[in-house]
């Protein structure tokens, strides 16, 4: 069965091939160039230049195409990432030794949780959903409550009107006053807690990661069935484990140390 290809993937799929053929000469090519590495029609190239440039994935100069800044922030995302996993993956590890549960780091995209690591618990984990990769809701997770809590202060608000607080499990927080008072509490506690409220099952505890500019640009939880997890959640030892991974990962990054911070 042949597979139909839609006018817009058709012109993505172009315009990728555009950027890659310009990546291969970080000098850039003449148009001419660009024709014969993609043996795509001139009146292609040129609008789909036109837009590239205008979103900044291209520039133009003299005669002459090369990626722009744009691809450049694009791709430095990707890199950010690989180098936060890889700094903090021992960490992570140690983590998961010192509490007995399984340890997942998270970053905030599109106002969504991504699950970029995830070390498992020795004992069993088939109760969790999450894997690697997975995108889940920010609002109904440990690790998202952290992200927004520790974001840029109208980041909340703007989540709280574009997302709807649908209830997931009986302990869902689905009333945004509620809401802001739960985040209002994670600034002042360091940390977040989930008490079953994307799975009734599970519990979690999130810290979030800091980076060089004190900007919060990840964060590490604890995770693990309800009978396995402290209760509360709050002010236990397994809290204090994850809030202390979370400031070694960060001064990984280069956070520098708060005031009073051991």
């Amino acid at each position: 069965m042949r597979t139909t290809v839609t006018p817009g993937v058709k012109s993505l799929v172009r315009a990728l091939r555009l950027l890659e053929a310009l990546r291969e000469a970080p000098e850039g090519f003449s148009l001419s160039a660009v024709r014969t590495r993609t043996n795509l029609p001139k009146a292609t190239i040129h609008r789909l230049l036109g837009t590239l440039i205008q979103e900044g994935f291209v520039e133009q100069a003299n005669g002459v195409y090369r990626v722009g800044v744009k691809a450049f922030v694009v791709g430095n995302a990707f890199l950010a990432h690989l180098d936060l996993r890889s700094r903090a993956l021992p960490y992570l590890f140690d983590l998961r030794n010192r509490s007995g549960e399984t340890v997942q780091m998270a970053v905030l995209e599109n106002l969504q949780v991504v699950y970029v690591e995830r070390v498992l618990s020795q004992s069993p984990v088939a109760y969790m959903k999450s894997r690697v990769g997975a995108v889940l809701p920010a609002y109904c997770t440990g690790l998202g409550k952290a992200l927004l809590a520790f974001a840029p202060s109208d980041l909340v608000q703007r989540y709280l009107h574009s997302v709807p607080l649908e209830p997931v499990t009986p302990h869902t927080i689905t009333d945004r006053d509620r809401f802001l008072e739960e985040v209002a509490g994670i600034r002042r506690l360091g940390y977040a807690v989930d008490r079953g409220e994307r799975e009734e099952s599970v519990r979690c505890i999130a810290a979030p990661i800091f980076n060089h500019e004190r900007a919060a640009v990840a964060a590490v939880s604890v995770a693990g069935p309800t009978e396995r997890m402290p209760w509360p959640l709050e002010g236990s030892a397994q809290a204090d484990l994850v809030v202390q991974a979370a400031r070694q990962i960060s001064a990984a990054l280069g956070c520098p140390p708060q005031a009073g911070s051991p």
